[in-house]
């Protein structure tokens, strides 16, 4: 992306940040700029010359709030998701882990290492029906101050005190909140893995009128039978005839082979009562619960199984493959935290405390998520311009090391062609390139594009005329 491309970038994701003077939101829209073209640089790198000083003093700045940052990128993140019909609205939680023997002012631990210091980023990434990523609409973050929680603690005396998992349902909340202000009408499924099987995020959700897809942890007590019988949600399902058949690729690990697995859907509508911390008081939840189960697996240790807590219908077979579709949309944000760990180098920075460090979390998280978003373009079926991906200069340098990509190549073809300058090989055509391989080429030709940038400015110096080589790339 050239400096063009990456301030318009810049002023879209970041020019409604309310920072309370110009200067900050002018301040806050040159470090976008400067980071999107160099992610994983170091700051001083990324800002040359005086910009540096300003660059740390912005991140230092006590009236730099960071809501009103990561606001403006949820502002972009609304209007994008307006036309989609159904929005996805994937949960989890990262722990970013910071180096170095002096203690920095905020962190704190991360894990049961008194050494590791840290903070946690929960985050709600919204997708498209079809697994578009849209962008954040809500991200907490957060030091702990001491232990989790008490291994002595009982159950009762966790729910009488504030605890980190209250987090599912109060981001849940704040991002319904904001796509209902916007006037964004798609339906609204909540996606989240074990850790968010809560039932107070149930409830939560059940006010709101939102759908979700959850990964079951616990077996449920469900309302009793007449018998007075006690009933169980996941044996229930299991007990249920089976819907439908699935047929997965299981990849190599470094303990088993690559395998097919076949995989059978059951699933079952159930009424879920209140939990025993609060001898089950209020109203029972009503769910469907999904379980996908391999048939025959190589050992019990190896069996694929989901079992999964819904709103959505199970009525036919499409409907529940439909939610075991739906909830495998939820690696994404897994693509996202490696985004911000490793595509941002967010564990690098050398900020010296947990409020430098959050500020610069926001810049990140735009920036992750655009990538996703041109690895969704690399993997788009519908034809679109190549310049609607990359620069025409990126163009023209990628076709120079890429002489099969035709000079009117679609945006999938180029980016196709930039995941293979980090690596991504297939032999078959069907593979898709993955994140990890389209952000590496992506590193590979802003670099080249920094080098012919930097060309043309010596070249001006000793007085070349560079407008004819300047046409030439923009043609």
């Amino acid at each position: 992306m050239d400096v063009g491309d990456a301030r318009a970038w810049a002023e879209q994701e970041f020019g409604e940040c309310d920072l309370g003077n110009l200067a900050r939101s002018k301040r806050a829209k040159q470090i976008a700029t400067d980071l999107v073209q160099q992610p994983t640089a170091s700051l001083p790198k990324v800002c040359a010359g005086s910009s540096v000083k300003r660059t740390y003093e912005f991140f230092s700045n006590e009236k730099v709030e960071r809501a009103a940052l990561l606001l403006g990128v949820v502002k972009q993140t609304l209007r994008r998701s307006a036309p989609e019909s159904t929005l996805l609205l994937v949960q989890d939680t990262t722990s970013p882990r910071f180096g170095g023997r002096v203690r920095r002012n905020g962190l704190g631990s991360i894990n049961d290492s008194d050494n590791a210091q840290g903070m946690l980023v929960h985050s709600c990434l919204a997708l498209a029906g079809d697994g578009r990523v849209l962008g954040v609409l809500e991200q907490e973050v957060w030091a702990r101050t001491g232990p989790k929680r008490s291994k002595k603690e009982s159950a009762r005396a966790r729910k009488r005190r504030v605890r980190e998992s209250e987090r599912w349902g109060r981001v849940a909340r704040t991002a319904h909140d904001r796509l209902v202000e916007a006037g964004v009408t798609g339906k609204r499924i909540h996606v989240g893995d074990r850790e968010s099987d809560i039932f107070e995020l149930f409830t939560e959700l059940d006010a709101m009128g939102d759908s979700f897809v959850v990964r079951a942890t616990y077996e449920r007590r469900t309302t009793r039978d007449a018998d007075d019988a006690r009933t169980y949600s996941l044996s229930e399902a299991e007990a249920a005839p089976v819907l439908a058949y699935k047929t997965v690729e299981v990849p190599a690990r470094p303990t088993q082979s690559a395998r097919t697995a076949r995989l059978e859907i059951r699933a079952k509508r159930v009424e879920v009562l209140p939990p025993k911390s609060v001898d089950r008081r209020g109203k029972p939840v009503w769910m469907n619960v999904v379980v996908v189960s391999e048939i025959d697996p190589p050992s019990a240790k190896q069996a694929l199984r989901w079992n999964l807590l819904t709103r959505e219908p199970i009525e036919t077979a499409d409907d529940v493959l439909k939610i075991a579709e739906i909830y495998a949309r939820r690696w994404t944000i897994e693509d996202f935290h490696m985004g911000l760990k490793t595509g941002c180098a967010l564990e690098k920075r050398q900020l010296e405390s947990f409020d430098r460090l959050a500020k610069f979390l926001v810049f990140a998280t735009a920036i992750s998520a655009r990538a996703l978003r041109l690895r969704d373009a690399a993997r788009a079926t519908e034809p679109r311009p190549a310049t609607d991906a990359l620069s025409p200069i990126q163009l023209k340098l990628l076709r120079a090391s890429t002489p099969r990509l035709s000079s009117t190549c679609t945006a999938a073809q180029a980016l196709r062609a930039v995941a293979a300058l980090g690596g991504f090989y297939d032999t078959s055509k069907k593979a898709q390139p993955g994140w990890r391989t389209l952000f590496g080429g992506l590193q590979i030709l802003l670099a080249r594009e920094a080098g012919y940038l930097r060309a043309l400015e010596e070249l001006r110096k000793a007085g070349v005329d560079v407008s004819p080589i300047e046409k030439e790339f923009r043609e």
